[in-house]
């Protein structure tokens, strides 16, 4: 059997507050040495594009996931994706990404969405043991 001693769940908002302290645990659990420190990275920010479409037309693209009839993916060169990918997205990403950011949720809104998911809170609780301290709406 699989039991619940060999399964190790951490939560994102721990990850990012006190990632030290998290690596170190889940480090602990798997019988290795914990780290002393290690390098902060902000990782995947969030941004807003002031021409989404454009940005995500050229990512799918170079990623072949656009809805190009198949003779057309067929002849178009590799080196065009290639370029694509080295620079037109880096490009569109520089001179396309934008200072806004995303508004925050409001109240009603949020308490909408707490109500929605407090069953499913209250059973991962239950499964888990765990608290889950950092989801203030779930309390």
């Amino acid at each position: 059997a699989f039991g619940k001693e060999k399964i190790k769940i951490i939560c994102s908002e721990d990850l990012r507050e006190d990632p030290l302290e998290t690596l170190n645990d889940c480090f602990s659990f798997l019988g290795l040495e914990a780290l002393d420190e290690i390098q902060r990275m902000d990782a995947n920010p969030t941004v807003i594009h002031k021409h989404p479409f454009l940005f995500k037309w050229a990512k799918r693209i170079a990623f072949d996931q656009a809805n190009i009839p198949d003779f057309l993916k067929r002849i178009t060169p590799k080196a065009f994706k290639r370029k694509i990918k080295k620079d037109l997205i880096p490009t569109l990403e520089k001179y396309s990404s934008s200072d806004m950011s995303y508004p925050e949720i409001n109240q009603e809104d949020r308490n909408w969405l707490g109500q929605l998911y407090a069953d499913d809170v209250k059973k991962l609780k239950a499964l888990t043991a765990l608290e889950f301290r950092r989801w203030q709406d779930f309390k």
